[in-house]
């Protein structure tokens, strides 16, 4: 059976997913046929890909079969067939401490955190012994954050995915960057910041992953709902925008369906005929 597009790219939270984090039965089904007729499935999340796998699986994608996962808005793309990872640029060091640094000038009381590859690094400028016993609590239990302050910062040598904080009315979101010429950053979900080095977005996987399979941009379906999304749907015209999504989403997309409570993604599927 011959498809419409070649390639679907699916956001998952609020989008593929339900309020409750899970994917309705018939959505699963039709993906996994549609896989079967030789489509090829991209889920691209802000999440980590451990938190990704579990929907991998139940969709039918494992390692040998075709089919990709980007996973921390656009820092890794995983070629599930190859099993190969695909590291997309990341921040130095310096460049992670003067992002902290300009945020905490302007809020004390903010705790950044810089998010690694193996480990996540809490940023604060006076850490109490409450502080200091709560994460080596965190450590002991297994949970791979820990607290430092802006000085030990450049000591990190892990992949440095991105920095993230708690939106704080006040804050200079575009100061904070004014020193790191190679950075970006969006609001997601209403009330996080995350600055990414430029180059790391959800449309640099799916061009590679487009480019690996010889598939034209008019042959790639997205569908997204938050600001991390943005610029898949500035970058490919087939887009859908859930009946949840950001205003901005919504101006950008070509279509738009139901809220992913309503199992928006489904609807639109089966009535466009995909």
């Amino acid at each position: 059976m011959k498809r419409k597009y070649r390639l679907i790219s699916f956001d998952l939270d609020d989008t593929l997913l339900r309020n409750d984090k899970t994917i309705p039965k018939e959505t699963i089904d039709w993906i996994r046929q549609y896989r079967e007729d030789g489509g090829i499935v991209v889920l691209a999340s802000g999440r980590d890909i451990t938190e990704i796998t579990d929907y991998m699986h139940q969709l039918g994608m494992d390692r040998g079969r075709k089919g990709y996962i980007i996973s921390s808005s656009g820092a890794y793309l995983w070629d599930l067939e190859e099993d190969q990872v695909v590291e997309f640029p990341s921040f130095s060091s310096h460049e992670a401490r003067v992002i902290t640094e300009a945020l905490l000038r302007q809020n004390e009381v903010v705790q950044p955190m810089i998010v690694c590859k193996k480990m996540d690094y809490i940023i604060t400028l006076k850490p109490t012994i409450i502080d200091k016993l709560r994460f080596s609590y965190y450590r002991i239990r297994g949970n791979t954050r820990t607290l430092i302050t802006p000085s030990e910062v450049e000591k990190i040598i892990d992949h440095i995915e991105k920095v993230r904080v708690e939106r704080s009315n006040g804050t200079d979101y575009d100061k904070c960057i004014s020193e790191v010429p190679e950075a970006h950053y969006r609001v997601i979900e209403g009330h996080r910041v995350d600055f990414f080095h430029n180059g790391v977005d959800k449309s640099a996987g799916v061009r590679v992953a487009i480019q690996k399979e010889g598939i034209s941009p008019d042959e790639v379906l997205i569908f997204g709902d938050d600001e991390n999304d943005i610029t898949c749907f500035e970058n490919f015209v087939n887009s859908v925008a859930m009946g949840n999504a950001v205003q901005q989403i919504k101006e950008l997309a070509r279509f738009q369906t139901c809220s992913n409570e309503h199992n928006g993604v489904l609807r639109f599927l089966i009535e466009n005929n995909v």
